[in-house]
């Protein structure tokens, strides 16, 4: 039962650790510059705008 346990708090931490990952580092971003200094973007995450 103890082993049970450690194999399921070790998959809990490794799927948080990819969620974690995934919300802080894959981000995208679509946009349009517009004249030298302008730019007008949208950014998230692709669940978000899902």
């Amino acid at each position: 039962m103890k082993k049970m346990l450690k194999w399921g708090a070790a998959i809990l931490i490794v799927i948080l650790a990819f969620l974690f990952y995934w919300n802080y580092y894959n981000t995208f971003s679509e946009g349009n510059r517009s004249g030298i200094l302008l730019k007008f973007s949208k950014k998230g995450n692709i669940f978000k705008d899902l």
